[in-house]
């Protein structure tokens, strides 16, 4: 939005909300600049907003000091800055040459409270898109052979905290996943091929704050977003009788994502991913396998805009690629020992762009969110009954930058049907 039309309508707010004799000299919203305010009358009493002033993307405060006078006021998206203090003089026979002086910290902005969420939305949705894919033993278990006519269903869930700068995010996701086999096959040599359909029901509710919000005696605390998610896909798998698999799946996503803050607004959207995954097994001892293993998941994601009242967010569209690379340890059991399989698992994973970037007004915000992050844990497959297994799984993850935590589960069971 053009800065002349932030003027006329902060000049209109300020007609409303401040005292008489103030006016506006220049505004500069989307360099983070505020209105300049001088007042006819200096010796005056200092001016205060009856009510908060929001345009575009930002909270405005009034603030009194100015380059032409100290009784100027200002309405700015950011609190004073204030200079990094000086170190205490110390004598010295020998004095070094002055130290060149410390820069003024650069100025926090502080954007409204809704905006917070906006901008993490389309990242945590996408988020939830690669998570709920997962990988072919997370939604098989570690069975060396397939069910004959086999249906699945899993429950999985993650937890994750996120710090971004002053932005921080605590989001949670969980969703029930249902699979049938439609297609099974044998080769000659011993290979299983299977095809299915699956459906995923899920829903992700985060938290979010901002602590730049403290520096203008806010609270950190902005709100909330909860999404509901549901998905329907399809997979092909190839195996060999030696546990070498590779693994295609697709599913296409719809969002609903509600934002609970000072604006209560909604937005729709949805994705499409594939995947495709490999692994093989080579044996170390006779009762231990180390499976190297490598998946690559592309996602397209589509967000509608909409607006909130005071601004309008442009809709975000974002492509993205995946990739994970790690090593699976695996116990097999001898023909004496109980059929129980267990596992651990060490991963690299990475993604091929940052997150997508939001749009509120005429304002561009980019999130920094972890791009590549590690992860290690475990998991144990048992069966149940001869047609029946259990399986299940537990994980640690963390960013290469530290700037993300969290943890994720894993609970399935596998049937046949003959």
């Amino acid at each position: 939005m053009p800065g002349f039309i932030y003027r006329h309508i902060i000049r209109f707010i300020l007609l409303i909300l401040c005292l008489p004799d103030i006016f506006i000299m220049s505004a500069s919203a989307a360099n983070y600049t505020a209105p300049l305010i001088l007042t006819n009358d200096h010796n005056a009493s200092s001016p205060k907003l009856l009510k908060k002033v929001s345009a575009g993307a930002f909270d405005y405060y009034l603030y009194k000091g100015g380059k032409t006078s100290p009784k100027d006021r200002y309405l700015r998206t950011y609190p004073e800055p204030v200079p990094l203090p000086e170190p205490e003089a110390v004598p010295d026979l020998n004095p070094a040459p002055e130290p060149t002086p410390q820069p003024i910290p650069k100025p926090v902005i502080a954007y409204r409270t809704d905006i917070v969420g906006y901008i993490a939305a389309p990242f945590l949705n996408r988020q939830y898109g690669f998570n709920s894919m997962g990988s072919y033993h997370e939604r098989t278990g570690a069975s060396v052979k397939h069910t004959q006519d086999g249906a699945w269903a899993r429950v999985g869930g993650t937890h994750d905290n996120y710090d971004i700068g002053h932005f921080s995010f605590d989001s949670d996701i969980r969703y029930v996943q249902i699979g049938k086999d439609l297609y099974q096959d044998a080769t000659p040599r011993g290979n299983d091929v299977h095809a299915g359909v699956m459906i995923t029901l899920g829903d992700q509710k985060t938290n979010t704050s901002d602590s730049a919000r403290g520096l203008v005696g806010g609270s950190a605390d902005t709100g909330d977003i909860s999404t509901d998610a549901y998905g329907i896909g399809g997979y092909y798998t190839l195996k060999t009788h030696e546990g070498a698999y590779l693994d295609f799946v697709g599913q296409y996503t719809a969002y609903r994502t509600d934002f609970h803050s000072e604006s209560d607004a909604s937005q729709d959207g949805y994705s499409v991913a594939f995947s495709a995954e490999g692994g093989i097994p080579f044996a170390i001892t006779q009762s231990w396998r180390l499976e190297p293993q490598t998946q690559v998941i592309y996602q397209y994601l589509h967000m509608k805009g909409f607006s909130d009242g005071i601004a309008s967010v442009e809709k975000t569209t974002d492509s993205s690629v995946q990739a994970r690379a790690g090593l699976r340890l695996s116990h097999l059991p001898q023909i004496d020992q109980p059929n129980i399989t267990p596992y651990l698992n060490l991963d690299a994973v990475t993604t091929f762009s940052d997150a997508p970037a939001v749009t509120i007004g005429s304002t561009e915000i980019s999130p920094d969110f972890t791009q590549s992050a590690w992860k290690a844990g475990g998991g144990i497959t048992a069966p149940l009954s001869r047609n029946s297994s259990f399986y299940t799984s537990v994980n640690y993850q963390r960013g290469f930058d530290g700037k993300q935590e969290g943890y994720r589960g894993n609970i399935g069971i596998n049937v046949s049907f003959k």
